[in-house]
């Protein structure tokens, strides 16, 4: 089934607790870890690091995962140097409580000596999980006080099941479309503007398809680079299809798009509830 991302977390900007996501947090703040940032690159390097005295949890508020399909988000413990390493029986669990009022459930133990290094962890829901109102708990076991066994946490997302009800049924059709053959100048019609690049073939070749111009737009001049459309009514559109060299690592998995995003973001801004304008804009590595 087609899924998408229901709850995401990268802890910048700093969010309030309480607040819209979040219950609490205890013994832990949004910073950078002393360890350094845990998070996917091209994310910010806030997460929630725990390092204080006392019980050391992170709470979500009650949350619809009814329709949830798995749990993910990056985890350290400790790693011997800036972020002092865990010892034995000083675990981080993660737990669910699927109504107020009851107990929490455990639904996985991370071992304090298995993630010394930060890793992405992948937790399928069972169906006790799936409630209209469950709460998502990360907590750690036990610890020797101040500046000890810390870890941290980050890049949390929940995958819900994309159900018939999210899906609007439309006609097929080429709502926008560009192969930027006229005369080498953008359609004004259609762009609204272009920095650090032109309308010509590219250095490395066409890279159109068979039958079509070989006019592109060609990015290669210091400073910013992007183009941005007029403003253009989305409401029906489904998606935003485009040719680019050098992005041989994208594939139909989540993480790659992340990947994808990272380097050509689409940016909509919403004018009036109608126009949307588009902007791809190339980040620098």
């Amino acid at each position: 089934s087609r899924s998408t991302i229901f709850f995401s977390e990268d802890f910048y900007p700093t969010p309030s607790f309480p607040g819209a996501k979040w219950q609490q947090i205890s013994s832990g703040k949004i910073a950078t870890p002393d360890c350094g940032s845990i998070d996917v690159s091209g994310f910010s390097s806030q997460a929630a690091f725990f390092t204080g005295n006392g019980s050391r949890y992170i709470q979500t508020v009650p949350l619809d995962l009814s329709n949830a399909l798995t749990l993910s988000f990056r985890v350290q413990i400790g790693d011997g140097g800036l972020c002092e390493t865990a010892d034995i029986g000083e675990d981080v669990v993660v737990e669910y409580q699927p109504q107020v009022s009851t107990a929490f459930i455990l639904l996985r133990t991370l071992a304090y000596d298995r993630y010394t290094t930060a890793q992405t962890v992948t937790i399928s829901l069972p169906g006790a999980v799936k409630t209209t109102s469950t709460v998502l708990r990360w907590r750690q076991l036990s610890h020797d006080g101040p500046n000890y066994d810390e870890w941290a946490i980050d890049h949390i997302r929940v995958m819900h099941t994309l159900t018939a009800r999210h899906v609007v049924p439309v006609k097929i059709g080429t709502l926008f479309s560009e192969d930027f053959y006229s005369s080498y100048t953008l359609d004004s019609a259609k762009w609204l503007l272009i920095t650090g690049g032109t309308v010509r073939e590219p250095d490395c070749g066409k890279i159109d398809l068979p039958g079509h111009s070989p006019e592109a737009t060609f990015f290669g001049a210091d400073g910013n680079r992007s183009i941005e459309t007029q403003a253009l009514d989305l409401r029906f559109a489904q998606c935003v299809n485009q040719d680019l060299v050098n992005f041989s690592d994208y594939h139909n998995t989540q993480e790659s798009v992340y990947l994808l995003l990272e380097r050509c973001h689409f940016a909509y801004k919403l004018e009036g509830g109608l126009a949307v304008k588009t902007r791809i804009q190339e980040k620098t590595w």
